[in-house]
């Protein structure tokens, strides 16, 4: 049994997916098993994965969405350890080594992540630009707030542990774009999560992935997504009977420290972290007591 399952969605993908299974052929750690799930590719796709039969797994199925492609490759898989790479994504030599370090050094972690290059498809050897430089600095331990505001990490970075991959119930196919950061989410709520904080994979960007260009109609759809994402959330812990006393929508409108304060009580709750909780009660409670008494002694002075 291997200890790490390599998940490799692929729609329509023959020209990108061999770069995807050889940087998987190439790591330096090698107890893995790749499974190549087809979503109902029209093109050369099969043909080239067969020229893999001896070291890939190929399932097919009917078109349906990358969501329940993953979702497939994961009931087919049988390692400890989920890792997920796009076939348009290429992994350095060294991610799989450095992130199964990582689940050693924090057994607890329900997921490993590491940071990413971001290059133009053909261009794989500029590497100018790193994920986080971008966007957002990673981070460590209890996440979910920062999850919950962001997405901190590109899909093709995540190797997650099996247990919490089957505690949270896998990936929402009821939901049209942004399942893996929502996925992603939920794990956040369930377990802690750690970054290994250096590139050591390659996001390709090309013609098919356009999603990134800022442009009036994809920032509209980032919004509808964003929205899509915490909705499926709520509805998702509900399933895991947390019972969460507020919807996203009102949450999104309340001030942070009621935010946090609302985030805390859940995780005084469920989360079975208690050192995250102590420290935003030294954090926020601080600042709520000093409003309070800044208007208190507004209130007291004389007009």
């Amino acid at each position: 049994m291997p200890t790490v399952s390599v998940i490799i969605p692929v729609y329509n993908s023959a020209d990108l997916i061999v770069g995807a299974i050889e940087s998987v052929l190439a790591q330096t750690y090698d107890d893995y098993e790749i499974i190549v799930v087809d979503d109902g590719s029209t093109d050369r796709t099969r043909d080239v994965v067969e020229g893999y039969r001896d070291k890939v797994k190929y399932v097919y199925q009917e078109k349906t969405h990358i969501a329940a492609a993953r979702n497939r490759g994961f009931s087919v898989s049988t390692g400890k350890y989920i890792a997920q790479l796009d076939a348009d994504d290429l992994w350095l030599a060294e991610k799989l080594e450095k992130q199964l370090a990582m689940f050693e050094k924090y057994p607890e972690a329900g997921m490993v992540y590491c940071d990413s290059y971001i290059c133009e498809y053909g261009q794989e050897d500029r590497r100018d630009q790193i994920y986080s430089r971008l966007y957002v600095p990673p981070r460590d331990g209890h996440v979910f707030v920062y999850f919950f505001k962001t997405n901190p990490l590109c899909t093709s970075s995540a190797v997650i542990s099996r247990t919490v991959w089957e505690r949270v119930g896998g990936l929402d196919t009821t939901i049209r774009g942004g399942q893996d950061a929502e996925f992603f989410m939920r794990i956040a709520s369930f377990a802690p999560v750690y970054c290994c904080r250096e590139p050591l994979m390659i996001y390709r960007r090309h013609g098919s992935n356009t999603s990134s260009a800022l442009t009036y109609t994809n920032v509209g759809n980032a919004i509808r997504k964003n929205i899509a994402q915490r909705q499926a959330l709520i509805k998702n812990l509900l399933k895991m009977k947390m019972e969460l006393p507020f919807s996203v929508t009102l949450f999104g409108k309340m001030p942070e420290l009621i935010q946090y304060a609302m985030v805390l009580w859940w995780r005084l709750r469920y989360g079975r972290c208690r050192m995250y909780s102590l420290r935003l009660i030294g954090r926020y409670g601080s600042k709520a007591v000093g409003s309070w008494w800044a208007k208190s002694i507004d209130q007291s002075r004389p007009s």
